[in-house]
């Protein structure tokens, strides 16, 4: 359970727009709402929007005959050709937001519509980009991981909190007309953490459910890449004594049972391959081919 889709509910009917909140499942509903009730904003992960585009194909519903406008994107990194095929097909201006839920969620950071990187909202925050090796601060412009101080919170107050997202962070004033300071769009992190499809996975989750499944500690490579802008995860699981069956029937039990288990922790179908052992670096516990600049 994040607290993105709560904070932008609570957010937009403060300002007194109607909200209506949908499962990521119920694609042709939503479909339907939005053009019932003549929906103007859209707000989601850029994977579901997408996954929307597909279905209007399917309904034969034309974007241009909606009354969306915009769309505000975020959870995940998406590229600006992502941008530029969502803008395209759906006829909106297509904008990133960047947040967490150890810093309230939504709200830290929004992309204004020069599109030329997101504003942090400094008076709740003050921002600082870091080497995250030395931890010692870098120079606008630079490289590095972004680190967030809050200054309004009272229950959870975070001081030098450090996101592990990379990023670069430009004080300048924006063509916008806004002077808080702008941070890149977030592409890459300084772990092994991965998002995927608006959810924060780490190798250690896998690991726990491998060793769960195999009675093991098996070696493992997650490998992450993105088809026609879905996000696809394979867990390649090295061949052991352990876990090493001389009868097919037994191993593809095997397979099914960590394929089961795996999709049920995440969230999402993973695929699941088990291979002779030196057909990975096991020292790379992530590969994550998916191009977002």
């Amino acid at each position: 359970m994040t607290t993105g889709p709560f904070g932008i509910q609570v957010g937009a009917e403060k300002i007194g727009a109607s909200v209506i909140p949908m499962s990521a499942g119920k694609l042709a509903a939503q479909v339907k709402i939005m053009r019932d009730f003549r929906t103007t904003v859209l707000v989601s992960t850029p994977t579901l929007a997408l996954a929307l585009m597909r279905q209007m194909e399917e309904m034969n519903v034309d974007p241009r005959n909606l009354s969306l406008k915009s769309g505000i994107f975020g959870s995940e990194p998406w590229s600006e050709a992502t941008r530029d095929k969502i803008e395209a097909k759906m006829h909106i201006t297509a904008t990133d937001t960047y947040g967490m839920t150890e810093l309230f969620g939504p709200g830290v950071a929004w992309e204004c519509p020069e599109k030329n990187g997101l504003h942090i909202a400094e008076d709740h925050f003050i921002p600082e980009i870091i080497d995250p090796d030395t931890l010692e601060p870098l120079l606008e412009g630079a490289l590095g991981e972004l680190v967030l101080t809050s200054i309004s919170k009272e229950a959870f107050p975070l001081i030098r909190f450090r996101t592990g997202d990379m990023c670069r962070m430009d004080t300048r004033p924006c063509a916008c007309g806004r002077t808080h300071a702008r941070i890149s769009r977030i592409f890459s992190r300084c772990d092994d953490m991965i998002i995927i499809r608006g959810m924060s996975v780490t190798p250690d989750q896998i690991a726990q459910v491998l060793s769960r499944v195999s009675g093991g500690q098996p070696v493992f490579q997650i490998q992450v890449t993105r088809t026609d802008g879905m996000d696809q995860v394979v867990v390649l699981v090295e061949i052991s004594d352990v876990h090493f069956f001389d009868e097919m029937k037994k191993q593809r039990r095997f397979v099914e049972a960590l394929h089961r288990d795996l999709s049920e922790s995440l969230g999402w179908e993973v695929t699941v391959r088990l291979v002779e052992p030196g057909t990975f670096d096991p020292e790379r516990r992530v590969i994550d081919s998916r191009k977002f600049e």
